[in-house]
């Protein structure tokens, strides 16, 4: 998976994780998609903490799709977890929520770069997806170069 983009999907949902992971199969974009399965595992996973500090095995996503509604840390408290920190300033975030409009101008306001809806936009999301791939290509060694 060397020199593919990175995709750090944040979803406490198998069903969805395996319904993205069908949709990037069928799209005609290559990518690298790492599951966070909570926002805890996630904040670990964009730290480097433990077994995550091999970014050769584990590296740094070019963006990450985030579930709002998760028990625990939430996304939206990833989300602030991420604009907080001056290394991942420039990492785009996509809010990438079954709710509805509940959360999206919070989400906005605290740094999420889009906000789509799991299901009816999940082909914009994988359209963007590919807009923006050859820019993350080109990126290979400098995380979080992209921006929206």
């Amino acid at each position: 998976m060397q020199n593919l983009p990175t995709i750090l999907f944040v979803d406490d949902s198998a069903d969805d994780v395996l319904l993205f992971r069908f949709a990037l199969a069928q799209s005609p974009m290559q990518a690298d998609l790492r599951v966070a399965h909570n926002g805890h595992e996630a904040v670990k996973y964009l730290s480097g903490f433990g077994a995550y500090g091999d970014r050769s095995e584990f590296p740094m996503p070019g963006i990450v799709l985030l579930d709002l509604h998760m028990p625990g840390f939430d996304g939206l408290s990833v989300l602030r977890w991420i604009r907080r920190q001056p290394s991942l300033a420039n990492l785009p975030v996509a809010v990438f929520t079954g709710a509805d409009l509940y959360g999206r101008e919070e989400a906005i306001e605290n740094g999420a770069d889009i906000y789509l809806r799991k299901g009816e936009d999940t082909g914009e999301l994988l359209a963007l997806l590919q807009q923006i791939n050859f820019r993350w290509q080109r990126a290979e060694e400098t995380p979080c170069a992209l921006a929206m």
